[in-house]
């Protein structure tokens, strides 16, 4: 199928730049000019919008199997789509847990059928080939029962990338999840003999300056303080006032290189409860320019920080150039208060429940298909397996 998009606004990592035309044929990007003299079988003016490429999300809680009355595959890569979001990554603390290849094969066989975005799925414990990475978990977390012996069996079998949510459990037992526990953590494992450290949900400037590795932050993180929403609660904890505007800066700096949605979806119930994490899929794109836009920060470092992991996984996405995948999304100018009600994901609330954000997607193209516009999912299970279509070498 040939798709144009016309008189398109296109902002990347790298560059904006207007008035240009993009030809699709198959799954990539064939030709972009200005003024394409081409036939195709569907044209869409994108004069109303910014057009991005398809972030990467490679921290989110699809909770199948085992929790699916939270989430399940396919209600959460439909919230993924109509955040402009094409890849997800999706963590291993299901329940049970996926700690050997045989429960990764058999979660892959399962959500390849519903999903409708490409995927990839961590491990825990044991490597696998076919996990995109090895998550470890320096504290107690649900599903994934913690001990030292476990720490020692997930750094000794890890291969390339291995991501760590870095709370020391010795600083949480005697003090709860202070600053001092991230900091603990961070410093532990600097010292694990890794191929490639990644440090999930960094929420300080001193836990980003002292990570030897590819740092990620997270939304709520860099915009929520903990007088903003007291009622909820999540892990890492939000911080005061002043450690949030220091994350802004280490950000600035270049001490951060992903951001993440952490998106964790549970029942209202559960969340009256005090059970920790927020959705975070259709609010990412949104919540991100728009505070990168109010701090002043170019939103090409927003594009960057939420493309990046494609480069570290070696996919030809993340980028608006020719001979790449034609994953693209149209953004709204226009400002909109987040209504919860209106979300894919089972999760009906928000923590940043009607706050003003600009940048909405208009469309999600996946791999040359038209898959979400409007409000709507055009089409479904579009989705295919991450480490299918890996095409360059990673970075």
């Amino acid at each position: 199928m040939r798709v144009i998009l016309r008189d398109c606004t296109i902002l990347t990592a790298t560059r904006y730049y207007k008035g240009v035309d993009i030809l699709v044929e198959g799954e990539r990007i064939s030709r972009i000019c200005r003024n394409l003299n081409e036939e195709a079988d569907l044209e869409i003016n994108c004069s109303r919008g910014i057009l991005v490429p398809g972030v990467i999300d490679p921290h989110v809680h699809l909770r199948e199997p085992g929790q699916e009355y939270k989430e399940d595959f396919s209600t959460g890569t439909m919230a993924a789509l109509a955040g402009g979001i094409t890849t997800v990554l999706d963590m291993p603390n299901n329940s049970p847990p996926i700690d050997s290849e045989e429960r990764l094969l058999l979660k892959m066989n399962k959500v390849r059928k519903k999903a409708n975005v490409d995927f990839g799925l961590y491990i825990t414990r044991e490597y696998s080939k076919r996990a995109v990475a090895m998550k470890t978990y320096l504290c107690e977390t649900p599903n994934v029962e913690y001990s030292e012996e476990y720490l020692r069996e997930c750094v000794s079998n890890s291969r390339g990338i291995t991501a760590f949510h870095a709370e020391d459990q010795e600083v949480i037992n005697k003090e709860g999840r202070t600053l001092r526990a991230e900091i603990e953590g961070v410093r532990k494992v600097n010292s694990f003999p890794v191929e490639k450290r990644y440090f999930c949900h960094l929420t300080s400037m001193e836990s980003t300056l002292m990570a030897n590795g590819i740092v990620e932050v997270t939304p709520h993180h860099l915009i929520l303080s903990k007088t903003d929403r007291k009622e909820y609660s999540v892990n890492p904890p939000l911080r005061d006032k002043l450690t949030v505007r220091s994350l802004w800066t280490s950000l600035n700096y270049g001490y951060v290189q992903v951001i993440a949605s952490d998106h964790a979806p549970h029942t209202e119930d559960e969340k009256k409860e005090g059970v920790p994490g927020f959705p975070g899929l259709e609010t990412l794109l949104p919540s991100v320019l728009t505070y990168f836009q109010k701090m002043r920060i170019p939103l090409t470092k927003a594009i960057k920080l939420l493309t990046h992991y494609y480069k570290i996984l070696g996919i030809e996405k993340g980028d608006v150039t020719e001979g790449y995948y034609a994953d693209l999304v149209l953004l709204s100018k226009k400002e909109r208060k987040v209504d919860s009600t209106e979300f894919f994901s089972k999760c009906n609330f928000s923590p940043f429940e009607g706050m003003k954000f600009r940048y909405w997607p208009i469309f999600t193209m996946l791999r040359g298909k038209l898959a979400y516009s409007e409000g709507e999912i055009i089409e479904e299970r579009l989705g295919k397996e991450i480490l299918g279509l890996r095409t360059m070498q990673s970075l």
